[in-house]
């Protein structure tokens, strides 16, 4: 088992805590638009039920943008978390070489 081994893995390993950290904020920011467009829709209704019917309209708007946005967020999501699941790739891997560094030679 090698110093330098120990390092890159510890580097991988901090690197995977970013990752993860990236992605479940992404995740949160889509479940917060998700939120924000179904309260805005019920507003909206509440108002063109109400006659406030420039008020609804404006709301619809606003939501129209809000679904526009969140295709890109999910795409960074998305993007966010195939990086974690590379980073857990490379975890196993310099796990692996580090524990086959610490078996004996086999004598084939």
């Amino acid at each position: 088992m090698s110093q330098d081994q120990l390092d890159a893995l510890f580097g991988i390993q901090d690197a995977l805590k970013v990752a993860e950290d990236d992605w479940v904020e992404r995740k949160h920011e889509v479940i917060e638009t998700q939120r924000t467009i179904l309260d805005k829709t019920q507003e909206a209704e509440h108002c063109n039920e109400t006659g406030w019917l420039d008020r609804a309209q404006e709301i619809m708007d606003y939501v129209k943008q809000l679904k526009e946005g969140i295709v890109a967020q999910k795409v960074e999501a998305y993007e966010a978390e195939k990086l974690v699941l590379e980073r857990r790739h490379e975890e196993r891997q310099a796990l692996r070489e580090l524990l086959s560094s610490m078996l004996p030679p086999s004598d084939d």
